[in-house]
C-alpha cells in the first residue's frame, strides 16, 4: 500500500511494515531513498540508502554491509543462475 506523508514523503507499506520488493520502500521528498523490505533495512544489489549527497549506505536485513558484501550476493546470484540454466 503507497501512502504519502504531509512532507511529500512516498512510503510503501506491508503488513503493517515498510517494505518494498521492486524499489525503494521509502522516497523523501529531498531525493533520499531507502530499500526496506520487512521494516528492515535491506537491499541485494546497491546500497540501501541512497542519499543526495552521493552518500550509500549498504544494508542487508537490518544490518549495515559493506559494497563488497553486496558485490558478493549479486556475483553469487549470477553464478547461481548460470548453472540453472544448463
Amino acid at each position: 500500500m503507497k501512502k504519502i506523508n504531509i512532507l511529500g514523503d512516498v512510503f510503501y507499506l506491508e503488513n503493517d511494515l515498510i517494505h518494498n520488493d521492486n524499489g525503494p520502500a521509502i522516497e523523501f521528498e529531498d531525493g533520499v531513498m531507502w530499500w526496506m523490505q520487512r521494516g528492515k533495512l535491506h537491499r541485494e544489489n546497491g546500497p540501501a540508502i541512497d542519499g543526495e549527497t552521493n552518500s550509500f549506505e549498504y544494508w542487508l536485513n537490518g544490518d549495515i554491509a559493506s559494497k563488497n558484501e553486496i558485490k558478493n550476493i549479486k556475483r553469487n546470484k549470477w553464478i547461481d543462475r548460470s548453472y540453472e540454466n544448463k
